[in-house]
């Protein structure tokens, strides 16, 4: 028996050595969640996202997309008879996704450029009492609402550290808002003046709320022009599925013989053809007149030492760039020059 316990010793003592003495085979890889290799293949989808401020993962988009277009496409397909239309259905339905990621980052933007007009008006209140840059910045940084607060205590942090300007680009091109490209330069013409600006304070104030209330009605003027566009595109169908849902209601009855055709017509070959050309036109007139209804809010940033000349005064500085959304003319640092459709208010 003792024999036994010391052979059993014995060999666990080897175990051990030759688990800590001999080299490690190769370690299998550990296998790779299904969602992070789809969220792999999708990187260039990720970074359109990302290019065009869409707060939501590559993954999730097509998800979304593809749960709504499954659905419109069963529902066409059942509808009509057609099955080709099914293929058509998910397509509309990354279309609608997109749009209304659109309106929500719209949305985000007018919410955020009306927080940042209360900071400047932060800023400028607390100028007047003492007149100290710092001060001012740190007082954004504390009676704002997030996100602008964040952002300003970003700044504020810059400023501390002699880094002003290179913090400002950063969050401007964060943020890409033309509202706050207007209230960087001002900002940074303040920080070159020194003392003195409280006079282009007040009209940084001014002038942010005049292009807060100018960008809000180009973007309610770009949401009705995209609505009108899909009810004008997508509105015949509904028309024409309430048609259907009615004939098929009426062959079940005695007028059978009347809408027996119709309830058929889309189940063969040459119904599905015909369904599936004005599908596809139905979807190339929405992709272009979506287009169309964008214009006025695709804009071009443009780099900083072309676009921010030294500044000749405290007060000059206040103006030129405190109107950088509202009055024509060369852009400045950071400011994207507006199309027609934003110069008239946002008419598209």
């Amino acid at each position: 028996m003792a024999f036994l316990l010391a052979l059993l010793a014995g060999a666990a003592l080897f175990a051990i050595w030759c688990g800590v003495v001999l080299p490690r085979g190769p370690v299998a890889p550990r296998p790779i969640p299904a969602r992070q290799r789809a969220e792999r293949r999708l990187i260039g989808l990720q970074a359109r996202l990302d290019a065009a401020q869409m707060e939501i993962r590559a993954f999730d988009f097509v998800r979304q997309s593809l749960l709504l277009g499954v659905g419109l496409g069963v529902g066409l397909g059942l509808l009509l008879g057609a099955i080709v239309l099914a293929p058509v259905g998910i397509l509309a339905g990354f279309l609608f996704t997109w749009s209304t990621l659109e309106r929500e980052r719209d949305q985000r933007q007018v919410r955020y450029n009306k927080h940042l007009a209360g900071a400047c008006d932060v800023i400028r209140n607390s100028y007047s009492v003492k007149p100290s840059l710092q001060k001012a910045l740190e007082a954004a940084a504390i009676y704002t609402q997030s996100p602008v607060k964040e952002d300003f205590g970003q700044l504020l942090i810059g400023y501390m550290q002699g880094e002003f300007e290179s913090t400002l680009d950063a969050v401007a091109e964060r943020r890409r808002s033309i509202v706050f490209d207007g209230v960087a330069n001002a900002l940074l013409r303040a920080e070159r003046a020194g003392a003195g600006v409280t006079d282009m304070l007040n009209r940084l104030a001014l002038t942010t709320r005049e292009n807060v209330a100018a960008f809000e009605d180009a973007v309610i003027a770009q949401t009705t022009a995209r609505s009108n566009v899909q009810w004008g595109t997508y509105g015949p169908w509904g028309v024409f599925a309430v048609f259907r849902t009615l004939s098929l209601a009426f062959s079940l009855t005695g007028a059978g013989g009347v809408f027996g055709g119709l309830t058929t017509f889309f189940s063969t070959p040459a119904g599905n053809l015909i369904a599936l050309l004005a599908a596809l036109i139905t979807i190339g007139a929405y992709v272009y007149c979506y287009q169309l209804a964008q214009r006025g809010l695709v804009v071009r940033r443009v780099s900083g030492a072309d676009a921010l000349p030294e500044p000749s005064g405290a007060a000059q500085a206040g103006t030129e760039r405190g109107s950088a959304v509202t009055s024509p003319g060369a852009p400045m640092r950071g400011q994207r020059p507006l199309g027609p459709a934003f110069e008239t208010g946002g008419e598209a």
